[in-house]
């Protein structure tokens, strides 16, 4: 891929990401809803931090999240399912990147940046609806920010 091919990634990227920041949508998460109970973490926001360098097909998120009692990043269970137009598409152990981040397993509140890389057979300027649902330890889920 030529250099002005990536370029071209790096704008429809960042041009689709905006769609990120403006809205919420259960039905973007594969019809699942967020569980009714206190427990369940939050997703305060989701923006696209950077893109890998020298890589267009990686993008880095950066997640605001909430967690009342603080079960979301101490287990095996805790995930971060992404959606592409409501389909699932990658599910991030969350224990591991609380470790790669640096913040405790047990933390009721913080940020994280997930690299989440895309397919190379993505074109120049397509679009895509991305969504992200967190579960924690008693699989409680989050809303689907999308």
């Amino acid at each position: 891929m030529n250099h002005s091919a990536w370029k071209g990634v790096a704008l429809a990227l960042t041009a689709g990401m905006a769609l990120v920041q403006t809205g919420c949508g259960e039905s973007a998460c594969g019809g699942f809803e967020q569980t009714e109970s206190k427990d369940a973490p939050r997703i305060r926001n989701l923006r696209l931090a950077s893109q890998l360098t020298g890589d267009p097909w990686t993008a880095i998120f950066g997640l605001l999240f909430e967690d009342t009692n603080g079960d979301l990043g101490n287990s095996s269970n805790g995930t971060a399912e992404f959606y592409l137009n409501g389909e699932s598409a990658a599910v991030v152990s969350l224990s591991e990147l609380f470790q790669q981040n640096g913040v405790p397993g047990n933390s009721t509140s913080g940020e994280l940046a997930i690299p989440l890389r895309f397919s190379e057979g993505i074109s120049d300027g397509a679009s895509a609806n991305l969504a992200l649902q967190l579960s924690d330890h008693e699989r409680n889920l989050s809303n689907c920010y999308a």
